[in-house]
């Protein structure tokens, strides 16, 4: 008796050898012409399901044949200028960060630069007119960071702790995830990321005052200067990383912001450019700088992480409340890490964790570390949608830094932000739009020069900024917070305009 065939029956992939042999050998010598082209056509299924990985080396190399030699040609033209265009820049970050900054450490110029800071910033105020005015009347100066941008107010689109309460709520519908990305949240966030770079006085009038949120806490280790007592017995000095961050809270989540490079604070910078990698725990090969940022112990703070673990048990007892995590450059590098060691050595916070969006995001740690964040917090290897997002924007140097050469490798998923305002998050087009970034940089970057003269939001001194850092660190020019935060400000009401059909006031 013949055994009839279908596709029903058969499985899609190609079965083992042993399986198909069976498959075949149980039919006997009765079959019809019917029976033969029914096996012909599951072995054709079987040939056409192979892996892409396997068929595609063979197609490769027929398309490669048939290609113009010149084509060839142009395409590792490309990819070599593209090499090298990267690697100039990133010895170049590698020389300021390493080099220029041990100078300046030894002619003792780093305090000079933190005591002349707070005077300069003052004298911009004035110069600009932009104070941050407090509810008693006093003014005080915006870093200046936000100096030449310091609108830190909620677009009418969304309120704070609406944003945060439905991201609670989507991570208590979602299956074992939080929420994926939201125009919204993403936009408050990058609100977040900017306004800690600013004096602990002016963040918490913000955040109480105009976001309607409660302030919870702020941490810092290290200390303002280099100079520092001998231990005892002798010695060198220890090296304290300095770190800044804070705790927001509303009825329904917590969000844990953390303070990027200062561009004043060499101490900063010095823990940016220590760019060695050290086998974690769980982790993988992580930046010694980031990881001693936040893993520092010193006598007045402590551990950072520890410290805010603790924050997050106390302003949330119960532990029902959704955790957002971000920052800016060096913060955001350390949103990453602190989340990755929270999923590795603390998982009641880390399962809190609703979402993670780095901004301006430098790399980690290598490919290892990239893994184990993959399968904690993006959607190819946990479920339910992603939770960690490396936002990028147009040619910003310091998302591709530390370089690959070094094994360093992107973590989590990218959210690409062009020089035209455009979000981005299929990898073809992101890929597409690094190159149209790279190789049209200058007129890209002079159409954002000519914008921002017209921009409300943006004071001229803003394009002066842009016209220095062109000429002297141009891996920095798309580096700025206010840059990112304004892109994803128009991008969310360009969106809300789509929408509603209505012309929104940005």
């Amino acid at each position: 008796m013949s055994t009839a065939l279908s596709s029903e029956t058969l499985p899609t992939w190609p079965t083992p050898i042993k399986q198909r042999g069976l498959a075949v050998g149980a039919s006997d010598s009765g079959h019809t012409k019917d029976s033969r082209a029914a096996v012909n056509t599951q072995k054709d299924e079987e040939k056409q399901a192979l892996p892409e990985i396997l068929l595609r080396p063979w197609q490769q190399g027929i398309e490669n044949a048939g290609q113009p030699l010149t084509q060839t040609a142009a395409r590792w033209q490309a990819r070599i200028a593209a090499y090298a265009r990267t690697s100039f820049l990133s010895a170049y970050a590698a020389f300021v960060d390493n080099t220029l900054v041990a100078l300046l450490q030894a002619l003792r110029l780093d305090d000079l630069f933190r005591k002349a800071t707070p005077w300069l910033e003052d004298r911009l105020a004035a110069l600009t007119g932009t104070w941050h005015r407090m509810a008693d009347g006093r003014k005080l100066s915006y870093s200046l960071v936000n100096n030449t941008s310091p609108d830190f107010s909620i677009p009418r689109q969304y309120s704070a702790p609406l944003v945060l309460e439905e991201g609670a709520a989507e991570l208590s519908n979602a299956k074992g995830a939080a929420a994926g990305y939201r125009p919204e949240l993403a936009h408050f966030l990058s609100l977040c990321m900017k306004l800690v770079y600013e004096k602990e006085e002016v963040m918490q009038d913000t955040v109480e005052t105009k976001w309607g949120l409660r302030y919870h806490k702020y941490f810092h280790t290290g200390t303002e200067t280099f100079i520092a007592p001998e231990p005892e017995g002798g010695g060198a000095t220890a090296f304290v990383p300095r770190t800044r961050a804070a705790l927001l809270g509303s009825p329904h989540a917590l969000v844990l912001v953390f303070r990027g490079s200062e561009p004043t604070n060499l101490i900063n910078l010095r823990s940016s450019g220590r760019i060695s990698m050290t086998e974690r725990k769980g982790l993988g090969r992580v930046h010694d700088g980031f990881y001693g940022a936040l893993f520092h112990d010193d006598n007045e703070s402590g551990v950072l992480f520890d410290e805010i673990v603790k924050a997050i048990e106390a302003a949330d007892p119960e532990g029902t409340k959704a955790l957002y995590v971000t920052g800016h450059s060096l913060g955001a590098a350390l949103s990453l890490l602190f989340a990755q060691v929270a999923a590795c050595r603390k998982p009641a916070i880390a399962d809190r964790i609703a979402a993670i969006y780095g901004f301006a995001p430098p790399r980690v740690g290598d490919a290892e570390f990239a893994r184990h964040v993959s399968a904690a917090f993006c959607t190819t290897s946990s479920p339910g949608p992603n939770r960690a997002f490396r936002v990028c924007h147009g040619a910003d140097i310091i998302c591709r830094l530390p370089p690959r050469m070094l094994q360093y490798a992107d973590a989590g998923q990218e959210v690409f932000v062009t020089s035209t305002g455009r979000v981005l998050f299929d990898p073809q087009e992101v890929k597409r739009w690094h190159n149209i970034e790279g190789w049209g940089f200058i007129p890209l970057y002079l159409y954002k020069v000519v914008a921002g003269v017209f921009d409300k939001r943006e004071k001229f001194l803003r394009s002066l900024y842009r016209l220095f850092l062109l000429v002297t660190f141009p891996g920095l020019t798309d580096h700025w917070p206010a840059d990112y935060e304004g892109k994803l400000r128009k991008a969310l009401i360009r969106e809300v305009e789509g929408k509603s059909g209505h012309t929104a006031v940005l």
